[in-house]
């Protein structure tokens, strides 16, 4: 029995090796659905704080690390406007504020560029009148839009134009540059090779458990023979015998 226990503890131990951690709910299920689309079984593992760590079996650690390091996942924080103004300096200048402001617009409009499906990153630079107190005559605003598509993702520039252009005032779509490369095309799913190490564990925990029946077996067996033994020690006892 205590040797079933050890072998159900290995199996538990070797099934989880971290591959991310200190994620909130969204980043860690964004790192989950990439590694499950090419084959990784991962989980999600609750920690301090409302934050996650994500697992994966020690023989897809490689694999997974690489998907990981190719996806540019797990996502750094960006601070949207609310968060960025929350961290104000005591007296902020004009030229601050208005550099801060265009700084949160653009995370703000990198999150609205990647929920397109056809959109796995987005980096959207604004310049718009920071300098205006250091110049008389301030350049137009313009944009700079960079999109990492997926494999097989097409867009509407135009519209992402427009969505950039609609965020700043007096930004004209015409001053908007947009540069689009694609990600690494997929694998195809009969080469995706399966889990080893999901699948060695799954085989320990069988195993595991084939050996606490059969040791219960055992036992039940060596209980009913010394109960045998003993009932005919007492049968063939004279002094046990009923006067």
């Amino acid at each position: 029995m205590r040797f079933a226990c050890l072998l159900l503890g290995f199996a538990a131990a070797g099934c989880g090796v971290e591959v991310a951690r200190d994620l909130d709910g969204a980043a860690a299920n964004e790192v989950i659905v990439e590694l499950d689309r090419h084959g990784i079984a991962a989980d999600k593992v609750g920690g301090d704080a409302g934050l996650f760590r994500v697992t994966v079996g020690r023989g897809q650690l490689a694999a997974a690390a690489q998907r990981l390091q190719s996806a540019e996942l797990p996502r750094p924080a960006r601070p949207g406007v609310q968060a960025t103004f929350g961290k104000s300096s005591l007296i902020p200048t004009p030229l601050e504020e208005r550099a801060r402001l265009y700084a949160a617009l653009g995370s703000d409009l990198e999150r609205t560029l990647e929920l397109f499906p056809a959109v796995e990153r987005a980096r959207v630079h604004l310049s718009i009148d920071t300098l205006s107190g250091l110049a008389d005559a301030p350049p137009p605003p313009s944009a700079a839009i960079v999109l990492r598509l997926r494999p097989r993702g097409e867009i509407n520039p135009d519209e992402c134009k427009r969505i950039v252009a609609k965020a700043a005032v007096g930004l004209d779509p015409a001053r908007i540059d947009l540069i689009t490369t694609r990600a690494p095309a997929e694998a195809a799913p009969a080469a995706v090779a399966p889990a080893p190490g999901r699948e060695r564990s799954v085989y320990l925990a069988l195993f595991a458990l084939f050996a606490v029946v059969f040791l219960s077996m055992g036992m039940l067996w060596v209980l009913r023979r010394l109960q045998k033994e003993r009932s005919a020690r007492r049968a063939n006892d004279p002094r046990l015998q009923p006067g």
